[in-house]
């Protein structure tokens, strides 16, 4: 009797830690891009900067860095943007993988940078003014200098007070990638993930966590 007694008082105690634990402990949110359109590139025909080039998204898969474009040179740059309108405060980590290497490219930048809106599906035509959203770095926050592995996550901490000041009013933030040395000779560059490679190879696509 007395050790079903105390059986029966063990069992009371976990269960009061399970409730505590599920109640009472921070809880890690969890958000995903959005729409397609929300994670792209910003690209540019090197020789003439960001007076010529697109933005694009709902790609598979992101380039950046120095690259072969058909008979130009193209320089490159990925974009993500999240909804954080759960947001309540706190830092944020930024979740991105990296899906190949090639050449040398060297150290990635990571900036939040003010929103740029949903990205074109498919810009055609003649290149044009990119100057907007290539040069939104300028007004950025660098969060990171970092160097990707291939074929594996890299993470990045954004402080709560960068994302307080650049979260836009209908609660989105945005970040660019860039290589850290732009003037590299081409064939040097990452492949990151996109929304759009991570649903045709049954991936989990880049997202944001934080603590609730």
């Amino acid at each position: 009797m007395k050790k079903g007694l105390i059986v029966g008082v063990i069992l009371l105690i976990l269960a009061g830690f399970a409730v505590f634990y599920f109640f009472m402990m921070p809880k890690e949110l969890i958000v995903q891009i959005e729409n397609p359109l929300d994670d792209g590139a910003v690209y540019v025909l090197t020789e003439y900067g960001p007076s010529a080039g697109y933005t694009w998204g709902n790609g598979s898969g992101v380039l950046v860095g120095h690259s072969k474009g058909g008979t130009h040179n193209v320089t490159s740059r990925a974009l993500y943007r999240f909804n954080i309108a759960e947001w309540q405060g706190g830092d944020i980590t930024l979740h991105l993988y990296c899906i190949s290497i090639t050449g040398s490219p060297g150290k990635i930048e990571i900036y939040v940078i003010s929103d740029f809106g949903r990205l074109p599906e498919n810009q055609t035509g003649s290149p044009h003014d990119v100057s907007e959203v290539w040069n939104k770095y300028q007004t950025g926050q660098k969060v990171a200098e970092l160097t990707p592995e291939s074929e594996s996550w890299f993470e990045v901490v954004i402080s709560a007070d960068v994302i307080s000041s650049y979260i836009s009013d209908d609660g989105f933030i945005a970040f660019m990638v860039k290589l850290q040395d732009e003037s590299i000779e081409p064939g040097n560059f990452y492949g990151l993930l996109t929304s759009e490679y991570a649903s045709e190879s049954n991936m989990d696509p880049p997202y944001l966590s934080w603590k609730e």
